[in-house]
């Protein structure tokens, strides 16, 4: 799994200044066998934001939107990790829209569009998280608006994201199958270089090693 972490952080969020975009940028070409989010917002009213993630292809899906629940209180999302399999963690993971999931949202959380339709695509490209403030809770005095009272912050985000491995190719080390073939080895650096070694013997035609 490589993690990419964006430096694009640290923008204030307000329902007056529109849509906050934040990039990652990534140089690797692979094939997305699985992607995660992680990410960190401070913000009084956590129903207030709403967050999408937009791929190199211009692709974008909702990760969350008015949580938590209505009644439930607290702030913030804190090293919130948006995650949709399952098999990661031995189990369901809790949709961020559901009753249990509440503030600071620390953990693993379903999103509420699965990230799993980035699969298959590739990981190349520049990474979108747009972030917005949607409510308008302002003070007001006679008439003037003073202030947005509920400012918060794109304090952290980055993406953990797992490769599919390359197709492994599949050669013949020697003509037959009959006779003995003995003492075969395979050697493997940390490059992925490798050496086949084998020998055998055959006492009949068509027996022998190639």
């Amino acid at each position: 799994v490589q993690e990419y972490v964006s430096t694009d952080v640290g923008q204030v969020l307000a329902y007056d200044q529109g849509s906050v975009v934040s990039e990652i940028v990534i140089s690797d070409s692979y094939t997305i066998a699985d992607i995660n989010v992680r990410l960190s917002i401070t913000h009084p009213e956590p129903r207030e934001i709403q967050v999408f993630l937009q791929s190199p292809d211009g692709r974008s899906i909702e990760l969350f939107n008015q949580v938590p629940n209505l009644g439930v209180t607290g702030q913030d999302f804190r090293d919130t990790i948006l995650d949709d399999d399952p098999e990661e963690i031995g189990g369901a993971v809790v949709p961020i829209n559901s009753s249990e999931a509440v503030p600071p949202f620390t953990g693993r959380y379903a999103p509420m569009t699965p990230l799993s339709q980035f699969n298959s695509g590739d990981v190349a490209g520049t990474w979108r998280l747009i972030v917005q403030d949607n409510v308008a809770v302002q003070i007001v005095n006679e008439g003037t608006i003073i202030e947005d009272s509920t400012t918060g912050t794109l304090d952290a985000w980055s993406m953990e994201v797992e490769r599919i491995a390359p197709n492994s190719g599949e050669f013949l080390v020697n003509t037959s199958t009959a006779g003995n073939q003995i003492f075969s080895s395979i050697d493997m650096n940390r490059l992925g270089e490798y050496t086949i070694a084998w020998s055998g013997y055959g006492d009949q035609p068509g027996q022998e090693d190639e």
